[in-house]
C-alpha cells in the first residue's frame, strides 16, 4: 500500500492546504503546536491537559483532532483541552472542554477571531 509521501507531486499539491499527520502525545500534559493535525494519547496514566495554540495562528480550514487512543480515558482520567494563556481564545464560548470516554476524540477548527469551533 502506497503512503501519501510516495505519491509523486502530492506533497507539493497539498502545500498550504489540509495537512496529514499524527503527533503521539506523551503521557504528560501537552502544548499543541500550529503544525499538529492529530494528537493521540496512546498511554494515559493520569488526567492530562492539552493546551491549544492561538487560534488566529492555526491554518484556516484545518481540523485539529485530539483523541484518547489508550482506552483509559474516563471521568476520573479525562483529557482536558484548554485555550492558551493570554490568547483570549474560547472553545465554543468556554475556556476548556473535557474528553471523558475511552477512545473518544474531538475536532477543533478555527472560527472567527479568538474562537475554536468544535467539529463533530
Amino acid at each position: 500500500m502506497a503512503r501519501y509521501q510516495d505519491v509523486p507531486g502530492l506533497t507539493v499539491a497539498l502545500g498550504g492546504k489540509a495537512a496529514i499527520g499524527h503527533t503521539p502525545a506523551p503521557d504528560a500534559d501537552y502544548q499543541a503546536l500550529v503544525t499538529d493535525v492529530q494528537i493521540g494519547f496512546a498511554v494515559l496514566t493520569a488526567a492530562r491537559t492539552v493546551t491549544l495554540p492561538d487560534v488566529d495562528l492555526y491554518p484556516i480550514g484545518q481540523v485539529l483532532f485530539i483523541a484518547d487512543e489508550s482506552g483509559q480515558c474516563s471521568v476520573d482520567r479525562p483529557i482536558t483541552v484548554t485555550t492558551g494563556a493570554g490568547t483570549n481564545d474560547t472553545i465554543a464560548g468556554q475556556v476548556a472542554i473535557q474528553i471523558t470516554d475511552a477512545y473518544q476524540g474531538l475536532g477543533f477548527r478555527r472560527g472567527a477571531a479568538n474562537v475554536w469551533i468544535i467539529a463533530r
